[in-house]
């Protein structure tokens, strides 16, 4: 009796060890995987972006000669977003991917002592498709919208007016 005992227990702890060591495997494989393609997926379907506010700010007089950038708060905005899911599997993982339509417009308002604006409005990637990629500042069309991410898109506004875009 003693003796089918002990070999119960040795079957049990032995089979225990090898399901400990299989999924130890499993674990180690998928995460080795995941890294591993995540660098494949973003180059077939692009990176992670994040969309930050666009910033705006204004030259303002300091002193006789002086010149300071002062930034200029959004006082309000809409933004609609329509994320499209489609999941994608390699392997035994499986991964989100994400239509995503945009549609967003801020307001800002003069209370500085300049007329001179300039807005940079970050894109979420630099390696990110933009298709049918527009913007507007006071219903004129930005010619080069890329410039909108370096920063470079100059507007004026007059004190104590209001501009939505």
């Amino acid at each position: 009796m003693l003796k089918r005992l002990i070999a119960i227990i040795f079957i049990f702890c032995s089979a225990s060890v090898a399901w400990m060591i299989l999924g130890a495997t499993l674990v180690q494989r998928t995460s080795d995987s995941g890294s591993s393609q995540r660098e494949k997926l973003s180059t077939l379907w692009g990176s992670d972006q994040t969309q930050l506010a666009p910033q705006v700010s204004a030259q303002v007089a300091v002193g006789k000669h002086g010149y300071e950038t002062a930034v200029v708060p959004i006082r309000s905005s809409r933004i609609k977003v329509k994320l499209d899911l489609e999941q994608r599997r390699d392997g035994l993982l499986w991964y989100n991917l994400y239509d995503v339509r945009f549609l967003a417009r801020y307001r800002i308002r003069n209370d500085t002592s300049s007329r001179r604006f300039s807005v940079h409005f970050a894109l979420p990637s630099t390696d990110g498709t933009y298709e049918d990629f527009q913007a507007f500042i006071g219903g004129t069309r930005v010619t080069d919208p890329t410039a909108l991410d370096r920063g470079c898109v100059n507007f004026t506004l007059p004190l104590h007016q209001e501009r939505r875009d």
